[in-house]
């Protein structure tokens, strides 16, 4: 195998190994989240501000807008 070519290879393994890390950490906290959720009394809890949609909504378009630029 000539350089370019292992070259190339190391970088779709390490892409692969990075996509896997965070698709892990990223089922982590919603497993978490879940066994939050499920032991609590009540939810959410008394006393918790409402969840901010519009900062949510924003992320999640920003988050778009850079899956889009790669």
């Amino acid at each position: 195998m000539n350089g370019e070519a292992a070259r190339h290879l190391n970088g779709a393994v390490g892409m692969a190994v990075f996509i896997g890390a965070c698709a892990m950490l990223f089922a982590a906290l919603l497993f978490a989240y879940a066994v939050v959720r499920t032991q609590a009394v009540a939810w959410p809890p008394p006393g918790t501000p409402p969840f901010p949609r519009a900062a949510a909504a924003s992320n999640g378009l920003l988050l778009l807008a850079a899956g889009f630029a790669l």
